[in-house]
């Protein structure tokens, strides 16, 4: 008995060419398929990045009065209504504080439990 060997060269073109084209497809199908996502990625990642953008600027604009008359209870209820207002967006933490400004130790919050606050370089 002979034994029946797979060696490439000795395939008939009716096994290679399909072969070949099979591969070829799913090469050229990852590689677009990669473009694709990564583009959709950026392209998502970039109206997120615009969303939040506006909706922080409309936020600071309401908000801006009231810290600068530092009106702790008009500020808590504008990001109270804010929050329950926008139901696709979740804030954990909201610190408000003017520029050049420290937080005070009267800070109103949801969950009054202490927290450690600490300040970023400027």
């Amino acid at each position: 008995m002979s034994k029946m060997r797979l060696r490439a060269p000795d395939w008939p073109f009716t096994v290679k060419v399909p072969l070949l084209v099979m591969v070829l497809m799913l090469a050229i199908s990852f590689v677009i398929s990669n473009a694709v996502l990564t583009r959709f990625a950026d392209t998502q990642e970039r109206n997120l990045q615009t969303l939040s953008r506006t909706y922080l600027h409309g936020l600071a604009v309401n908000l801006a009065p009231h810290i600068m008359r530092e009106d702790v209870w008009e500020v808590f209820d504008l990001l109270d209504r804010a929050r329950s207002s926008s139901t696709g967006l979740e804030a954990r933490h909201t610190v408000v504080a003017p520029i050049n400004s420290t937080v005070r130790t009267k800070v109103s919050a949801r969950n009054c439990r202490p927290r450690r606050v600490t300040t970023l370089p400027s």
